[in-house]
């Protein structure tokens, strides 16, 4: 998969909606050619990428489907933020085992949304391509929710049970 030269036009249309004009797009690109990332986190970074690519290419409810491809820009940055504060030999086995489900989970969405995409190019009626973007977001939603349990849990034994941890949502 080429994920330095991402499609040029779709990405100016995730830039114009997006506010932070792709920086968040690059700074997956970039973890997904750096040789020094942790595997597992590349490999799914590298995955993340193809879906996003998938998502470029509709036609329909483009806005949507942007909104859903940010939600997932911001998801695995949040992932390789919390990945970045361990070395390669020091990743908790916790956070690695996870990170190798999420890759087949991330296989499972890409064909999700390629099945989607390909029934989009038939005629159907925008309330049902809106559902279908829902019902794709959702199953990304529950795909990645389980990493801040993950976190959680793996803080919450760093701190100790006398201290709290708060989660921003």
């Amino acid at each position: 998969m080429n994920t330095r030269g991402l499609n040029p036009s779709a990405s100016s249309s995730l830039q114009a909606v997006s506010g932070l004009g792709g920086a968040r797009l690059r700074a997956l690109e970039a973890v997904a050619a750096s040789d020094d990332t942790f595997p597992p986190l590349r490999l799914a970074v590298v995955k993340a990428l193809g879906i996003i690519e998938v998502i470029k290419k509709f036609n329909s409810n483009k806005r949507a489907w942007i909104a859903c491809s940010d939600s997932l820009i911001w998801r695995v940055e949040e992932i390789i933020q919390h990945t970045c504060k361990f070395r390669n030999d020091q990743v908790p086995s916790a956070l690695q085992s996870w990170l190798e489900g999420l890759n087949g989970t991330l296989d499972h969405l890409k064909e999700s949304v390629s099945d989607i995409h390909q029934q989009s190019s038939r005629k159907f009626f925008s309330f049902a391509q809106d559902k279908k973007v829902k019902k794709f977001e959702g199953k990304m939603n529950e795909a990645m929710s389980s990493f801040r349990a993950l976190w959680y849990e793996e803080n919450l034994q760093r701190v100790g049970s006398n201290s709290y941890i708060y989660w921003v949502v």
